[in-house]
């Protein structure tokens, strides 16, 4: 099933051209020089807090992890699965590191906006992300939740999971561990199959485990270096929809003043279309601080 479907994904570039490069424009990854990789180069933040614990040779093991973009919604249904399934970060780990350090090296644009609609007065400086005041998050992995308990207010996200599993036939049982207490040599793994990382309440990513390898000399011998970016694929940035230039910094809901819902300004055409010169607002809409994919790295 899987080569016949490639074998017809194949077929469909070489057919469509604009198909091809629809997908091609998405799927280049490139490698980032100034971040750490396998090879023994580290970057100039790991070398100022370059670490006196050094990793002993061949005691421990590699873990190569995916973490994949959110699943999204993508409206043109000839390119339906091509958006939602890319990977957003590749990244490794050492089998003694515990499953917070993964989640901690995880960036995603839902931690780092702003909550709030700001439409009434967007000069109000933003104090709190959501990464400060939603800390919750999951890792599930065969049968397992392992959630974030590290700070005192966190939730239990799988707890509603769990709880209707229980009233559904066919379906668990689950469990439910600490994160911050499991390390990746304690889990059974299967390497290529898809597990979830969820965070903010529905920010859902599929994760795979890709490779596993004992260490090698050519791998740094600084436990500081891991979690190790490896690459992370080009990031395609979204462009303010009236002046075609620079990259977006405000989206707006409601607005019927605009052709399109949501509609994405730079933060100069934001306030010279929405706001009088005074500063008085235009019409009824939200405005939410829009942080673009190209802002985490």
């Amino acid at each position: 099933m899987t080569l016949r479907i490639q074998k017809g994904e194949l077929e469909k570039r070489k057919n469509d051209v604009n198909y091809k490069k629809f997908v091609y424009d998405r799927l280049k990854v490139q490698d980032y020089p100034e971040r750490v990789c396998l090879g023994g180069v580290t970057n100039s933040q790991s070398k100022k807090i370059s670490s006196k614990v050094k990793l002993s040779m061949l005691s421990d093991v590699l873990l190569t992890v995916q973490i994949f973009r959110p699943v999204q919604i993508v409206s043109n249904q000839k390119y339906r699965g091509v958006e939602s399934l890319l990977v957003d970060q590749e990244v490794a780990v050492l089998g003694q590191q515990k499953l917070t350090q993964l989640r901690d090296s995880i960036g995603c644009v839902s931690d780092i906006a702003v909550p709030g609609d700001f439409s009434e007065n967007p000069n109000f400086p933003p104090e709190l992300r959501a990464e400060d005041l939603y800390k919750s998050g999951f890792f599930y992995i065969n049968g397992v939740f392992y959630n974030d308990m590290r700070n005192t207010g966190n939730r239990d996200y799988s707890r509603q999971i769990r709880a209707w599993a229980e009233t559904v036939e066919g379906v668990g049982p689950f469990t439910s561990k600490n994160m911050e207490d499991c390390q990746f040599m304690d889990l059974d793994l299967r390497l290529g199959y898809p597990y979830v990382y969820v965070h903010q309440g529905f920010c859902e990513h599929l994760i795979v485990f890709s490779d596993l390898r004992l260490c090698h000399p050519d791998d740094s011998q600084d436990i500081c270096d891991y979690p190790m970016y490896l690459r992370t694929p080009r990031k395609q940035r979204i462009i303010c929809m009236v002046c075609h230039i620079k990259t977006s910094r405000w989206v707006t809901f409601g607005n019927k003043r605009v052709p399109e819902d949501p509609f994405f300004f730079c933060e100069n055409c934001f306030f010279k279309y929405n706001y009088t010169a005074d500063g008085k607002k235009i019409g009824d809409f939200e405005a939410h601080l829009y942080f673009d994919r190209t802002a985490i790295f």
